[in-house]
């Protein structure tokens, strides 16, 4: 028996496994699938997304992702010194463009914004904010997917762009690489990334002070891996701040809330179904701390520190202003885990019961959560590591 047919027998016991078996027909479900995906990833070294699994249902088609991802990926160890080198095509690049002074069309007009990430939740507020600052001539939002669109605000101001990170040219036409390219210089602009609170979890802490991590590596096996690219960007972007002089701003935001909060978004969904059901799910494999705030107000953090440094750089044109700077957004309350029934009786103004996690989850599916979200919450709980959250304010 080959270790995936292994890892489905202990899920699904007393079960005659066979390369055309579906996991689903045979009585999986979407916790069972989370518990399947850890697993594949713990012993075999894979890590598939539970959109693949899905699809992928069969243990023949499962194992072909299996074989495949592996094929993909290095057994070698990661060089994070290496990964977050500054390619020297790019230094001289800045190199070369050190002594322009302001932007061609940011002199005695207003200021062109590149943005990605525009159709996320707190990136269209982002984009809905900067459109009513006066100093903003135009947001130009690249590698925004189709199906999206539909999000972003109508406005002669906004610029869309389709395409995809994953593309090296982020999906622009040679055309509009080159018009882009004439009216955004980044070498001499404020640069704005917006990270991961996550990444102080790398230094062993559940709070931190705003700070580089740079010293504090992910494992070198790539496991956690979204964490693990939001800490070799930051790490990558100090470098380049170091080399180049350009002015870098790295913001940590706490989990944002809102209404137009994805279904699949986990920690907004726990707050909207414990809102609803008045009860709150007891959380035995979680440690550190709950930090919400308002999406709203989390963008308008960051917008007002693009918009002040944009114009800071405008009036000092003689004078650089270097080095990599790092903001916390936080909503400054401290809630630790355990005291989530508390949080949310203050907050709302009413008692709260606290329930197993297995009742919470039983009840929120019944009123149209997304399945995978109590799925994910009871995989956690069956866990034998701990999930641990931060808090980044003061």
């Amino acid at each position: 028996m080959v270790p995936r047919e292994l890892l489905w027998q202990v899920l699904l016991p007393d079960k005659h496994i066979q390369p055309e078996s579906d996991f689903f027909l045979l009585g999986g479900n979407s916790t069972l699938l989370v518990r399947l995906q850890g697993a594949i990833r713990t012993s075999i070294g894979v890590s598939l997304t539970l959109r693949e699994m899905y699809g992928a249902s069969t243990l023949a088609q499962m194992a072909l992702k299996v074989d495949a991802r592996k094929a993909e990926s290095p057994s070698m160890t990661i060089n994070w010194l290496a990964e977050t080198a500054i390619p020297q095509n790019i230094l001289d690049r800045a190199s070369s463009t050190s002594n322009i002074k302001l932007p061609k069309h940011c002199q005695g007009s207003g200021c062109q914004i590149l943005l990605t990430g525009s159709t996320s939740l707190l990136g269209r507020v982002l984009v809905q904010l900067l459109l009513q600052v006066p100093e903003v001539e135009r947001v130009n939002c690249i590698a925004v997917e189709k199906e999206q669109e539909h999000v972003l605000p109508t406005s002669d101001k906004v610029s869309l762009y389709y395409g995809s990170l994953l593309d090296p040219n982020l999906g622009l036409s040679t055309a509009e690489w080159a018009s882009l390219q004439d009216r955004i210089d980044v070498s001499q602009v404020p640069l704005h990334y917006i990270s991961s609170g996550r990444v102080i979890l790398q230094s062993g802490q559940t709070a931190l002070r705003p700070t580089s991590v740079s010293f504090h590596p992910p494992p070198l096996d790539g496991s956690d891996g979204l964490t693990a690219t939001k800490w070799a960007s930051e790490v990558f972007l100090e470098r380049l701040a170091e080399h180049t002089g350009i002015s870098i701003s790295i913001h940590r935001p706490c989990t944002p809330i809102g209404d137009q909060a994805p279904a699949q978004d986990a920690l907004n969904s726990l707050l909207r179904y414990s809102v609803n059901l008045g009860a709150t799910p007891r959380l035995t494999r979680m440690e550190g701390y709950l930090d919400f705030q308002k999406v709203e107000i989390i963008a308008e953090e960051i917008a007002t520190l693009v918009i002040s440094r944009f114009i800071k750089r405008s009036k000092t044109s003689s004078s650089t202003i270097s080095g990599a700077f790092f903001f916390h957004h936080s909503s400054n309350i401290k809630v630790p885990v355990n005291s989530f029934k508390e949080y949310m009786e203050k907050v709302d103004g009413r008692l709260f019961q606290e329930l197993s996690l297995r009742e919470w989850s039983s009840l929120v599916l019944e009123q149209g959560i997304e399945p995978l979200i109590p799925s994910f919450l009871e995989a956690v709980d069956d866990n034998e590591k701990t999930l641990r959250y931060l808090y980044l304010g003061n």
